[in-house]
């Protein structure tokens, strides 16, 4: 008997603790429709030719729940962040693809490396950028060209922290595959990432953690927050993967007029990793000089008059608006007008 009382005394609690949770939820949805998870940016999972895109005419927004960015994000008929119709472009137009460095993560259209390096070249430049590695960079260039794209120049940006790795040999490299069924046992991370994208309540709480000194210490200390630093991880990138990734921007750049630009690891400007990141980089740097493929180096240009601390968000590891105009502006001096005509 007491057992039962106390089973009811517990649903009862637990009971409770949902509906306010929900009812505050709600509230928060009604009275801060910027926090709405429905309302931020997501993506529609590729499958088979078709790439990973935004939610086709769809108006989004970017929220960093630490205060680093709040912008608007417009995704067109394709499924790209692109106010230019596709269809509209000439042969010498420009094609920037890559990842979510390209695509402007945390910044405004307006003020991402295509858009700067057009005021800069004065010609066209288009963004079909989205998220993964050089076999997906090219899928999205098949893409765009069967969505009716002139494409011939190519502005490919190869993220060194994430795109090296051992490519295929095959004509045709994999395609998107269907999600795989999550895990039935979440990570702490799975469990982040899923209340940030459903939960506008965990969104407030977070930003509200964030701005709180002693709270956020308290929760890096409990691994509940990891710096932005800390996100960097070592990787043993072997000269297999170095050759095998550099031959897969060569296979790239015989099909189109291609330039690379190489945008630096972050471990370069960590004590524990910089020695092996300085390595790797030259290495792959000089292995593209061998096989003849065009690129340009921000590394240099990133590091120089303290500019790193501008360059990256202090709790996000993309490129601020003017990480963006560093970039565009160092691939427009090492280049010139010559290479955009």
């Amino acid at each position: 008997m007491q057992k039962l009382k106390y089973f009811k005394s517990s649903a009862i609690v637990v009971l409770a603790v949902i509906t306010f949770g929900a009812f505050q939820e709600i509230a928060i949805r009604l009275a801060m429709p910027a926090f709405n998870p429905a309302n931020h940016i997501r993506f529609v999972q590729g499958d088979g030719d078709t790439p990973t895109l935004g939610p086709r005419n769809s108006s989004l927004r970017q929220i960093k729940n630490t205060g680093d960015f709040d912008v608007g994000i417009k995704f067109n008929k394709y499924g790209f962040r692109d106010s230019k119709d596709l269809k509209q472009s000439k042969p010498n137009d420009w094609f920037v693809v890559g990842d979510s460095y390209p695509f402007g993560w945390g910044v405004e259209e307006k003020q991402r490396l295509g858009e700067q390096l057009e005021l800069l070249a004065g010609v066209n430049f288009f963004n079909i950028s989205s998220n993964g590695d050089i076999d997906t960079y090219e899928q999205l260039i098949d893409y765009g060209q069967r969505q009716g794209a002139e494409i011939r120049n190519v502005l490919l940006v190869l993220t060194m922290e994430s795109d090296f790795r051992i490519y295929s040999d095959r004509a045709n490299p994999v395609k998107s595959k269907k999600p795989t069924p999550p895990e039935l046992m979440p990570s702490m991370l799975g469990v982040k990432s899923y209340l940030t994208a459903h939960s506008s309540l965990y969104f407030i709480v977070t930003a509200y953690i964030h701005r709180v000194p002693w709270l956020k210490n308290l929760a890096v200390r409990l691994e509940l927050i990891t710096p932005n630093q800390e996100g960097v991880r070592s990787r043993d990138i072997s000269e297999e993967v170095i050759q095998s990734t550099a031959k897969r921007l060569k296979k790239l750049a015989r099909k189109f007029n291609l330039i690379a630009i190489l945008n630096p690891s972050r471990a370069l400007w960590l004590d524990k990793y910089k020695k092996s990141a300085e390595q790797v980089h030259q290495a792959f740097a000089n292995r593209l000089v061998d096989l003849g493929v065009k690129f340009v180096d921000l590394k240099k240009e990133f590091e120089r008059r303290g500019e790193l601390k501008k360059v990256y968000f202090k709790n996000d590891p993309h490129w601020t608006p003017e990480g963006h105009y560093v970039a565009a502006k160092t691939i427009y001096s090492k280049l010139g007008e010559s290479d955009f005509r």
